[in-house]
């Protein structure tokens, strides 16, 4: 099997100081690979039955507490809430989410914070450009789905913030947080176990569903798998941190203009 460098069982350059798989991690999970290490693309393809089965318990499990977090969280909220108090939900529920899955990141801090690392410059050019792209898909979808003349459920949240604020709790801070749990831990176990393609799709599929279904679901799905790609292929969570932030910076801006 041909492993790309930045999945190779090697500390990198630049990683930020986080230890990146080699034995201490193969020893933490209790597992026999046949592979050049964990996150190869399909290790558990060969591995044996024991590890297989371990690897897949503890991806149910971290994906199901990262979805209980975007999922409880938010019910939690709406139900204490006072009624016509609607638009605290998102300032209010969004950083405890993040701390939720900042936690859980840690824990399995090899998987989640692994890409942190610079890749070349044409990948963040690339993120620009993917993300003018989405923007204008919200936009016509917008249109198409509420018409010319809707008030936008992100009026009140903005008139509770104020546009720094909003900033932090819709743009900059779910850019870190859910990029580490989906392109960061959610990935690093699909793809492991499912390889590139089947993991990428996966792993969009659960960042949209994290969303909730509403009539921009396709739009997230497409939005989650091109991110699952985009580090992929970077070997990077940067690019995608990039994207997220100015696609949500630019649904503010669009709100409060």
């Amino acid at each position: 099997m041909n492993v790309p460098q930045e999945l190779a069982p090697l500390a990198f350059p630049g990683e930020l100081g986080l230890a990146i798989l080699g034995e201490s991690t193969r020893k933490e999970e209790g597992l026999e690979l046949p592979s050049h290490g964990v996150y190869a693309n399909g290790a558990f393809e060969r591995a044996s039955h024991a590890s297989k089965n371990r690897w897949i318990s503890l991806t149910i499990l971290d994906l199901s507490l990262i979805m209980s977090g975007f999922w409880g969280i938010q019910l939690a909220f709406l139900f204490l809430l006072p009624v016509g108090k609607e638009e605290l939900l998102l300032p209010l529920s969004t950083p405890i989410i993040g701390l939720w899955i900042l936690m859980l990141s840690y824990l399995r801090k090899d998987l989640a914070f692994r890409g942190m690392r610079l890749p070349r410059l044409s990948y963040f050019l690339e993120a620009l450009a993917a993300c003018a792209v989405f923007f204008a898909m919200a936009l016509l979808l917008d249109r198409l789905m509420r018409g010319s003349d809707h008030i936008s459920p992100l009026h009140p949240i903005l008139r509770v913030m104020g546009f720094p604020l909003a900033i932090g709790v819709i743009a900059a801070f779910p850019a870190f947080f859910e990029e580490v749990a989906f392109r960061g831990l959610v990935l690093g176990r699909l793809t492991a176990l499912m390889g590139d393609s089947l993991g990428a799709w996966v792993a969009g599929l659960a960042f949209a569903l994290a969303h909730g279904v509403s009539f921009a679901f396709p739009l997230l799905l497409a939005i989650g798998v091109y991110l699952s790609f985009l580090r992929l292929r970077s070997g990077s969570l940067l690019p995608g941190m990039l994207l997220h932030f100015l696609y949500n910076s630019l649904l503010v801006f669009m709100d409060m203009s």
